[in-house]
Formats: structure tokens, C-alpha cells, sequence
């Protein structure tokens, strides 16, 4: 209910104010789940969530491809755009299965663009049951070049850019948000941010 809605956001703002009075916050992320879908729902039914965290930056990740098929995609993108949502791009399987999003370029906020990396691996992300089964992927470095060269893409039309590592079996994860980040040093020394080299970029892209 969206009495229930307000309540819990209440509680989770409250919890997480630390970290907002510390600078500490980047973005909240709301992550959907595929059964969110445009057969059965309507993107407006996010509204009350969204008002409760109206003054803060909200990432919001759909997980049915429906939302950006098509031309559903422009309603989708007008949508975030009209709300000042941050669309959340993905790295993740190639397939047609409902659960994959297609890797779109979206950018839809001009403080922040946001990209999750699900890894490459479309029988585990379909048919795994576990997280470490689902996220089942060693990114190579070709693969990293990749999701560098969109990330720095992205950058040209937000001021940051967060890219997450999602693979979440053994170190995978904080292994290649480390190699990525070497990558950007190499390729693209000018989009770090400012704690990881002495000059101040106009556009900045983190990993973790």
C-alpha cells in the first residue's frame, strides 16, 4: 500500500542519514523485479516511492525488456526524463528471454548516469537459482574496454557516472572494477574522479 510505501522509506532514510551527513551518499537504487512488467503495470504505479525520496538522486533498474522494446522505449525514457529519474544501463547477456535488458545508452539525468555490469553468462542469469550462479562471470579485459568506452560515452551527457560491478561469484566483482579502473587511467585519464588523480575532471566516472 502506499501507506506501507512512505513508512518504509521513512525508516530507511532515517537509517541512512549518516552516510548523507558524511557526503557519503551517491544515489538510491531501486531495482525492480522482472514481474514488474508492462502487461500488468504501469510505470506510474512507482510514484509514491518516488515522492519519498523527492530531494535525492533515485537510480531506478527495470528487469523486463518490455519497458524498452519497441517503441515502448521512448514512453520509458520520457518518463525518467519528466521525473528526473537516473535510467539505469546494463552489461549483461545477450538474449531475447524477458529477464534481459538489451544494452541501451540512456541517459536521462544530467547530474548522473548509472551502469550495473550482470556479467555475460545467459545460462546462469536465466536458469541459476544462487547469486553466485546468476552473476557467474570473469570479465576480460576486452570486455572491460567495452563497458569503459560506453561509460565514457555516457560521461558526455552527466556530470558522473557509477559503474557497479553485479558479478558476484568469488572476487570476481572487485576484480574487475579494478581493472576497469586501470583501464580508465590508461585510455582515459580524464574522466577519473578527483581521489584518484590530482586533476579535477569535468566529467567522472567511478566503479565499484
Amino acid at each position: 500500500t502506499e501507506a506501507l510505501e512512505r513508512a518504509v522509506a521513512k525508516s530507511f532514510l532515517k537509517g541512512v542519514s549518516p552516510l548523507e551527513q558524511a557526503g557519503k551518499l551517491g544515489a538510491f537504487l531501486l531495482q525492480l523485479s522482472p514481474a514488474f512488467s508492462p502487461r500488468h503495470n504501469a510505470l506510474q504505479e512507482l510514484d509514491t516511492l518516488i515522492e519519498c525520496f523527492a530531494g535525492y538522486t533515485l537510480a531506478i533498474e527495470l528487469r523486463n525488456r518490455g519497458w524498452v522494446e519497441d517503441t515502448r522505449l521512448a514512453q520509458t525514457r520520457k518518463f525518467f526524463v519528466d521525473r528526473k529519474l537516473v535510467f539505469v544501463m546494463v552489461d549483461a547477456p545477450e538474449g531475447a528471454h524477458f529477464t534481459i535488458l538489451p544494452n541501451i545508452d540512456l541517459v536521462t539525468h544530467r547530474r548522473l548516469a548509472y551502469l550495473r555490469a550482470h556479467g555475460r553468462n545467459a545460462e546462469g542469469y536465466i536458469r541459476q537459482r544462487t547469486v553466485a550462479g546468476r552473476f557467474d562471470h570473469d570479465y576480460s579485459r576486452p570486455e572491460l574496454q567495452e563497458i569503459a568506452e560506453r561509460a565514457v560515452k555516457a560521461a558526455g551527457s552527466a556530470n558522473e557516472v557509477h559503474v557497479i560491478y553485479n558479478t558476484n561469484k568469488a572476487d570476481y566483482a572487485p576484480r574487475a572494477a579494478t581493472n576497469f579502473q586501470n583501464i580508465l587511467r590508461k585510455s582515459f585519464p580524464d574522466t577519473l574522479p578527483a581521489e584518484t588523480k590530482r586533476l579535477q575532471p569535468s566529467r567522472s566516472v567511478y566503479a565499484r
